[in-house]
């Protein structure tokens, strides 16, 4: 699946998901080491990107919707 990932504006470490124009929820940062592998991690925080291909199972896995 393919998400970016950008910075809550709101809340302390805390990080909003979006596939394309749909926003999934938001991940906190603890969640978001499991969620990304080392090398995303490093672009992530070192280099500034935002876009990653994500398996699926893990976005469901660690995401935090308002749905509940």
């Amino acid at each position: 699946m393919d998400i970016e990932i950008f910075n809550h504006f709101l809340k302390v470490y805390s990080y909003i998901i979006w596939n394309k124009k749909h926003l999934l929820g938001e991940v906190v940062e603890d969640d978001m080491m499991k969620l990304l592998d080392k090398e995303q991690l490093i672009d992530f925080y070192y280099a500034g990107k935002h876009k990653f291909k994500v398996k699926k199972s893990k976005v469901e896995k660690y995401l935090n919707t308002n749905d509940k």
